[in-house]
């Protein structure tokens, strides 16, 4: 809901007058007026209903708005703390929730931003604890890594590329999709010759050797 349509605020809660409680808008409207003998909730509504108001000119939103977005960040806080598996990502969103929520000033606010708070901070312990049970496994990557290098090194690329030259013959690539030939539009000109596209050789080549290196990964893991 935006502040369209709404008398413009702040909406003001007036308990100086004589027999009643008010809400004033800015431009001197009555927005709410009732005897202060009505009963016992007479000056609480007057009270809120100005807080309402004024939250809405001040933020665009309404008070269940807000709740909302309250209650959708908790769950968002609950979900990275259940699932977080860095401390960076935790440094980030810590540093964007400070941003957003550390100005709220009513107490409603306050409460959420400390709940919201305590859930970054249980996020961040389970975090390190993660890093610190893990912590071998940045080593292994760049094991892994060196490995993969080792094998897609020129000389390994270039015998495969010239193995499978010689496999492929005068096998030619299709450089058009295939319903060209319903409409019979497809010439010789659409066909190449593999052998003949070394990028193309270099392509099939890598993805030999990508699973040859997926192969022996597997089979090493078994031993």
């Amino acid at each position: 809901m935006s502040t369209e349509g709404v008398t413009p605020g702040p909406w003001q809660f007036i308990d100086d007058l004589s027999y009643e409680f008010a809400v004033q808008a800015p431009c001197g409207r009555l927005l709410y007026c009732v005897s202060r003998s009505a009963d016992e909730f007479a000056e609480g509504d007057g009270r809120l209903i100005a807080e309402a108001g004024t939250v809405l000119h001040e933020t665009g939103k309404t008070p269940r708005q807000l709740a909302d977005e309250v209650d959708a960040l908790k769950r968002r806080a609950s979900d990275w703390a259940n699932n977080a598996d860095s401390g960076a990502m935790v440094c980030v969103l810590l540093q964007t929730y400070r941003a957003s929520f550390f100005g709220y000033h009513r107490e409603q606010e306050k409460q959420a931003s400390k709940a919201i708070f305590l859930a970054f901070q249980q996020a961040e312990e389970r975090a390190e604890a993660a890093e610190q049970k893990y912590a071998g496994l940045a080593d292994e990557v760049e094991r892994l890594t060196r490995e993969r290098n080792a094998l897609r090194g020129p000389t390994m690329r270039e015998a495969v590329a010239t193995a499978l030259a010689e496999a492929l013959g005068d096998a030619m690539d299709c450089m058009r999709v295939w319903d060209a030939w319903r409409v019979g539009t497809m010439t010789q000109d659409d066909f190449a010759i593999i052998r003949d596209d070394s990028e193309r050789l270099y392509e099939l080549a890598d993805a030999a050797i990508s699973a040859l290196a997926e192969q022996q990964q597997a089979a090493g893991g078994q031993q």
